[in-house]
């Protein structure tokens, strides 16, 4: 009697565990939403910040009015307040990955940030909000044996 080469060699089923698998779902999530948002963010930030400065450096030899001082101010503020948004989702998901619980509030909001924010990611944020919901035992369900 031959033996069948392609037979396999583990006896024993191999168990995974659907509620890890899913919170390191949610991790590569968040790192590749923050990753690219950061990718388009930091240029304009940068453009923005060169702007201010270039402002403020004529600012004495031209006739700006102050509005324009404003608004490129309020322009660089908002584009770094949503760059500071991204690199959120990076570090949420680097603690994430570590089971920080620190992380699951932050999480949360995460999640509904993505849910809200672009209607493309509406779906993976819904997902990403049940799983860390059912991760960290918030609602009634317990987790799934998918």
């Amino acid at each position: 009697m031959k033996l069948n080469p392609y037979e396999p060699t583990v006896t024993s089923p191999i168990v995974r565990d659907v509620a890890n698998a899913r919170l390191n779902s949610v991790s590569r999530i968040f790192v590749w939403i923050g990753l690219l948002g950061s990718l388009i963010y930091i240029p304009i930030v940068i453009g923005c910040l060169v702007s201010l400065g270039a402002y403020l450096v004529s600012r004495p030899t031209s006739n700006a009015t102050i509005y324009d001082l404003l608004a490129i101010a309020l322009a660089t503020a908002v584009n770094s307040a949503i760059l500071v948004l991204w690199l959120t989702f990076i570090v949420t998901a680097r603690q994430i990955r570590r089971r920080t619980y620190r992380a699951r509030s932050r999480a949360l909001v995460l999640a509904i940030v993505l849910t809200l924010g672009f209607p493309v990611l509406t779906i993976p944020g819904i997902m990403c909000f049940r799983w860390l919901r059912q991760f960290f035992h918030d609602g009634h369900h317990e987790p799934t044996r998918d």
